[in-house]
């Protein structure tokens, strides 16, 4: 892993279908809809929960690895549009979603 500062916006697979459903029977104007849930997670506190909740023994290696070329830092965006255009805002939190099957 490197440094695992890095931050992503993470939404349930479940949250997704169900905007995309909506969004498909949505006659709207062509608009860029950005989905997410406008939260940021460092992705080494979501590495150290999945080792947790998988009662794992695993090390993680943090700064292991060199940062990748380009990388992007901070990746969340802000899900107004979906509010807005959808009346959908995700309904699984990543902690509710980390400990589903």
């Amino acid at each position: 892993m490197t440094s695992g500062e890095q931050t992503c916006d993470y939404v349930y697979a479940s949250d997704i279908v169900e905007v995309l459903i909506k969004a498909a029977s949505t006659p709207a104007a062509v608009e860029v809809i950005n989905l997410g849930r406008g939260r940021e997670c460092q992705i080494r506190k979501l590495a150290d929960e999945r080792v947790k909740l998988t009662r794992s023994r695993i090390k993680i290696k943090v700064g292991a690895m060199a940062k990748h070329v380009g990388e992007t830092k901070h990746f969340y965006c802000s899900a107004q549009m979906a509010v807005k255009i959808l009346d959908w805002n995700a309904n699984i939190s990543l902690d509710e979603g980390l400990k589903k099957p």
